[in-house]
């Protein structure tokens, strides 16, 4: 019997650690959540390790929203009531096998929407979340420990999870006191969930810009003029050609705000790959290939640029967008050029990289694309057209996916 007592008690723990963990986890996600959508975030997060493992994409995605309410937001009240059934009652409590019973309730429901989600990141977005997984893995675990403190009559996969379900609704005589503050407590909760992305949003460039500015620039959206930006197959592009949303953008690969852009459309389009085009043009601040430019304001940019575009004709272009903007740049841009060099050796070689400076035709390439900026009176980089249309307000992940949504 107290061998029996101790096991329970050691379940009982790992419960409330999985509630916790489960709180946590599901608070961080919200929080990424709200960073990418409002263009805080500008660097991929510490559960974004390659295309086929990102919390980034997954949290970009419209399938991070029910309603307009943040699943992760959801995920951390359910957490939370957990923790509230698993604490109001404890092993030796005599509404133990109650709050167990309700909780096993809950944690279930729970599973069949992680089910749910993983079927959407496996074959919808072909990208997982690590730490969504780790919460659907916490709430597997909280509801398997609440099923071997229950004693079962019979074995099977029935009694296994119906069970526990049995007399969940059965009254459970708590103190009135404990009532008020359980209600308290999860009323409060779901509050604090409310009210945290509102105050990450303040933080951003686009509330700093205004919602009423904001709304007003997508309500005119449609009536700006479209621009006839060409599209060849010499462009660097994703997506699907036959697409009817084309997203353009000029950048240079010294801006630190187009290291910022890059991240947000990488983000925000993986999900969208098979409604949208996106086309990346050279338009370096360089005087070396921008006849715009009466100096070398970024001076590394016309270099980058032809080394971009001798990457693109290997087919490799986008591993060295990647590269060079979510791994190499940083807070305080690019390392030394002979770093960069190293560090890309494995797209272009150092004898592709003397030659690939050297070719005229690569350099007339690059000024294609700046003569094509000068036709739309390209003021900057990032400059980002979607459908012909410049974007004139912050560019985040939220204003991307409103914009295609205005175009589709």
């Amino acid at each position: 019997m107290a061998n029996l007592t101790k096991r329970i008690g050691k379940l009982y723990l790992i419960q409330l650690f999985c509630a916790l963990a489960g709180i946590g986890l599901s608070l961080y996600l919200l929080v990424q959540h709200t960073r990418l959508k409002s263009g805080i975030q500008d660097s991929a997060s510490v559960c974004s390790i390659n295309s086929y493992l990102n919390c980034d994409v997954v949290e970009a995605s419209r399938y991070s929203e029910i309603l307009g309410i943040p699943v992760a937001g959801i995920g951390a009240v359910f957490f939370f009531a957990l923790f509230l059934l698993t604490v109001l009652a404890a092993p030796e409590h005599r509404n133990f096998p109650k709050t167990q019973r309700l909780a096993a309730c809950l944690s279930a429901t729970g599973f069949a929407v992680d089910l749910y989600f993983v079927a959407i990141q496996t074959f919808v977005l072909g990208t997982l979340c690590l730490f969504c997984l780790a919460s659907y893995v916490a709430n597997v675990l909280y509801f398997v420990t609440n099923s071997l403190m229950r004693e079962r009559r019979g074995r099977g996969l029935k009694r296994f999870f119906l069970e526990p379900l049995k007399g969940a609704t059965t009254a459970i005589q708590m103190p009135a006191h404990l009532w008020w503050l359980s209600a308290s407590a999860l009323l409060s909760f779901i509050a604090a969930v409310s009210f945290l992305p509102a105050v990450i949003w303040m933080q951003s460039s686009f509330y700093s810009y205004g919602k009423r500015l904001t709304d007003q620039f997508f309500l005119q959206w449609r009536e700006k003029p479209a621009l006839d930006i060409p599209i060849s197959t010499q462009d660097a592009s994703l997506g699907s050609p036959e697409a009817a949303i084309k997203i353009v953008e000029f950048s240079d690969f010294e801006c630190p705000h187009c290291r910022k852009a890059a991240f947000t459309l990488h983000t925000a389009l993986k999900p969208l790959a098979n409604q949208v085009q996106f086309v990346f043009k050279h338009y370096p601040l360089d005087s070396d290939c921008n006849p715009e430019v009466q100096y070398q304001l970024h001076p590394k940019a016309c270099k980058l640029a032809k080394l971009a575009e001798c990457a693109r004709r290997k087919d490799r272009f986008w591993q060295f967008h990647d590269k060079l903007f979510l791994e190499l740049a940083g807070e305080k841009g690019l390392p030394a050029w002979e770093k960069i060099v190293s560090a890309l050796s494995d797209i272009l070689s150092a004898s592709e990289v003397e030659s690939c400076l050297a070719n005229p035709s690569v350099l007339k390439a690059i000024k294609d694309n700046v003569a094509e900026g000068r036709k739309v009176d390209v003021k900057g980089t990032p400059s980002v057209y979607v459908n012909g249309r410049l974007v004139e307000i912050p560019l985040t992940v939220e204003t991307l996916i409103r914009l295609v949504e205005l175009e589709s």
